[in-house]
């Protein structure tokens, strides 16, 4: 894998929060990140979590107040950190 240099993860912080904004959840309704989650739970619909540079994706399965947990083809469990977590991104 290619080294993530500041442009490219600032391209892709801006382009996560061009996906909040254009589907429709508002930030003031509380914290986006949760808001995203939620919806990934509720719709059973994938995210992105981008942390420390690395984008993992699945699809959230169950949220507490430490750690987000997803699910994907290749892995039925990733437990995330939510101190970890620099962007969330959803169709």
């Amino acid at each position: 894998m290619g080294c993530i240099t500041k442009s490219r993860l600032a391209g892709a912080l801006l382009a996560a929060t061009l996906l909040v904004v254009s589907s429709g959840i508002r930030a003031d309704d509380g914290d986006p990140f949760e808001a995203v989650l939620e919806a990934s739970m509720k719709e059973k619909k994938g995210v992105l979590v981008h942390v420390g540079g690395q984008g993992i994706g699945g699809r959230v399965i169950r949220l507490s107040p430490q750690v987000v947990e997803l699910a994907s083809r290749e892995y039925n469990r990733i437990v995330i950190r939510r101190d970890r977590i620099d962007a969330v991104s959803a169709n």
